[in-house]
């Protein structure tokens, strides 16, 4: 066997689930290098894009909304929120039945911020994605396929 075909036969080896969790890496490295300027992560940024759209829903919305819809803990939740508050991204506010319970709003900062960012990441995830721009709504559905399937047996 040639140096190529070996090399060729322990790629074709390597599981799917290794190969998407080294491309997701990749992705968010290429998604870093955009959001960097604008100093905030990927997860701040989801969680701001995630507030923004619960907003256009329902006039009040709680770290927990907002845990369930990201689908992270209320600890990883918590500490996000809390350095987005920090950043005077978002507020955080004591909700008025439950004493427990915070409300979240974006602040005007935070709404410039997802106005700039969006078409920086869209052009981010154009050129990261060029490979395979035929092919992308494949891609996208059989993804969508594994994500609701495993979702399904939770």
């Amino acid at each position: 066997m040639s140096k190529k075909e070996h090399s060729k036969s322990e790629h074709d080896a390597e599981g799917i689930g290794n190969l998407l969790w080294k491309v997701s890496l990749r992705w968010q490295l290429h998604s870093k290098q955009t959001l960097d300027p604008f100093g905030i992560t990927q997860t701040q940024y989801l969680f701001l894009l995630h507030t923004k759209h619960l907003m256009q829903n329902h006039t009040m919305i709680t770290q927990q909304m907002l845990a369930e819809a990201a689908e992270l803990d209320k600890m990883m939740t918590s500490k996000v929120l809390k350095t987005l508050e920090e950043k005077q991204l978002i507020v955080r506010t004591t909700h008025q039945k439950d004493a427990r319970s915070k409300t979240l709003e974006l602040t005007a900062a935070a709404e410039d911020l997802l106005v700039t960012v969006l078409p920086l990441l869209q052009k981010s995830d154009k050129i990261f994605f060029e490979p395979i721009f035929e092919k992308q709504i494949k891609l996208k559905k059989l993804l969508n396929k594994i994500y609701k399937h495993s979702s399904s047996k939770e």
